[in-house]
């Protein structure tokens, strides 16, 4: 048995009992695909004093005890009707492991085991708290075998471990193993909090961008909405709002899949377009940048992609892309490279709500072009062993619009919009769904034609955050927003002008 796991469990008594009892490892997963199942304190401890155990006795310094070919799980030698234990005795007899666990909630005080007492003598610890025990020795009647009881409390929902050993002193490792359990062991399990909690999640403030007053070049203009019914739902293959999957946007209380809120979108330009490779190449060439790691950087840019990769690290990609490419969705960038080419673009990246508002207007439809699905609307679906990249921006336009005129939101690359943390990780929610997704697997990222899909105007994905070489993939863009300036204040009429009414 090769270790426990139950990723989506919240209390891991069973099955850090389990590992514990058969000998095997346990596996503490808490990031589960991005969302966070948070190890409650209890547990933490209990996870820090069982694999504390079984390190020394699966090590030589503690007889290897844990690896014994004797193992004898369920052993008659436990008496209380709660408590269950597993008996590991080396090669010789001479010393002997037992690992318990109380299944019932209640302590379990007084004798746990009745062993076979050796006729040589022997002692015998609480190697959890870390102090020998005075073993209470039986004669046999009529010749019988003498046994000794070995009583300790036994918490509930707790863990027990005793050992047999010779009649000579521990030797050192045993005796520092002691101690440090004894240290360990000082406060009571049920002392630390067993409550889980769903952990909360913050979107990242998104500063808005200096306010344009004409159209920049490429973007279409979208009307204020006073009221726009904001409605999407995470496509995460796994995970339940019990455990905060998906997303917390700041007017819930919590992570969730299924979101449905109403709000105002501000005036705004956006981009008519993802952001091009010859957009980029221009940006790249007005202020020299050059990531410090540029690992997977525009990777389709550098000679012989996607079918050859060059020997040794990578260089620098050239400054323009291949002619082929120039107006295909610049991929393979971060999601920070894609705020700073914004940013100097005078813009920024758009809110969750603000790109899905110029996808799907104000009639709630599922693509931008209408409620049906349309061929010629969005590019052609691959999958296979080898991305061939994304299609021309404008290679559907203007079937695949949006209400407003915008282009290329659906199907053809995933779209960077808000971040989104918690005290452990970040993602960033994508819209739009790409043109590809690889076959052979259920787990790949959920997207348009695999499991788990759904129309690009009310799904999302959520898109966890390592580092910038690996956020840097070939099926991710991004296009830009531009905030408006304020309306004017309508004039005062003649009766507020003089005060009247006021």
């Amino acid at each position: 048995m090769a270790h426990v796991c139950d990723r989506w469990a919240k209390d891991r008594t069973d099955n850090l009992q389990a590992a514990w009892f058969n000998g095997a490892g346990y596996e503490t997963w808490e990031n589960v695909w991005g969302t966070w199942n948070g190890i409650t304190p209890r547990d933490a401890e209990a996870i820090r004093r069982v694999a504390h155990m079984q390190r020394f006795f699966g090590a030589d310094a503690g007889g290897g005890l844990l690896l014994s070919a004797g193992w004898e799980p369920h052993t008659p030698e436990a008496v209380q009707p709660a408590v269950f234990a597993s008996r590991w005795p080396d090669a010789r007899g001479r010393r002997v492991l037992w690992t318990l666990v109380n299944r019932g909630d209640a302590v379990a005080n007084g004798t746990q085991l009745v062993v076979a007492a050796p006729s040589g003598g022997a002692r015998w610890f609480d190697c959890y708290r870390g102090t020998e025990l005075t073993a209470r020795v039986a004669v046999g009647t009529d010749g019988g075998a003498a046994t000794a009881s070995l009583s300790f409390p036994l918490g509930g929902g707790g863990y027990g471990c005793a050992l047999q050993t010779g009649r000579e002193a521990p030797d050192g490792a045993l005796s520092a193993f002691l101690a440090e359990m004894a240290a360990m062991t000082k406060a009571p399990l049920d002392s630390y909090s067993a409550k889980w909690r769903v952990m909360q999640q913050r979107l990242r403030p998104v500063p808005p961008s200096p306010p344009a007053a004409s159209p920049p070049p490429g973007t279409v203009a979208l009307p204020a909405a006073h009221s726009f019914l904001f409605s999407t739902r995470g496509l995460e293959i796994e995970g339940d709002d019990a455990h905060g999957v998906d997303a917390q946007f700041p007017w819930e209380e919590a992570p969730r899949r299924e979101h449905s809120h109403t709000l105002a979108v501000p005036p705004l330009f956006i981009d008519r377009h993802p952001v091009t490779t010859a957009n980029y190449s221009a940006y790249r060439r007005a202020t020299g940048y050059a990531p410090k790691d540029h690992l997977s950087w525009l990777s389709n840019w550098r000679p012989g992609w996607p079918f050859t990769t060059p020997p040794g690290p990578a260089p620098l990609p050239p400054k323009s892309p291949p002619p082929r490419m120039a107006d295909w969705p610049v991929t393979y960038v971060s999601l920070d490279e894609a705020r700073d080419y914004c940013t100097w673009a005078g813009g920024r990246l758009p809110r969750a709500w603000e790109w899905q508002y110029a996808a799907q207007g104000t009639d709630g439809r599922l693509y931008p072009w209408g409620n049906h699905t349309c061929d010629s609307c969005w590019p052609a679906f691959a999958t296979g062993n080898t991305f061939l990249g994304p299609e021309p921006v404008t290679a559907h336009s203007p079937a695949g619009d949006s209400p407003f005129g915008v282009s290329d939101l659906a199907g053809n690359v995933w779209q960077y919009t808000d971040e989104i943390a918690d005290e452990h990780t970040r993602s960033v929610l994508l819209r739009g769904g790409s043109n590809y997704r690889p076959d052979g697997s259920h787990w790949y990222f959920p997207n348009r034609g695999g499991p788990g899909s759904g129309p690009p105007c009310t799904t999302h994905n959520k898109y966890f955050l390592f580092g910038e070489s690996y956020e840097r993939a070939g099926t991710v863009g991004f296009r830009c927003v531009y905030d408006r300036p304020a309306p004017a204040a309508p004039p005062l009429g003649p009766d507020r002008a003089a005060g009247i009414g006021v």
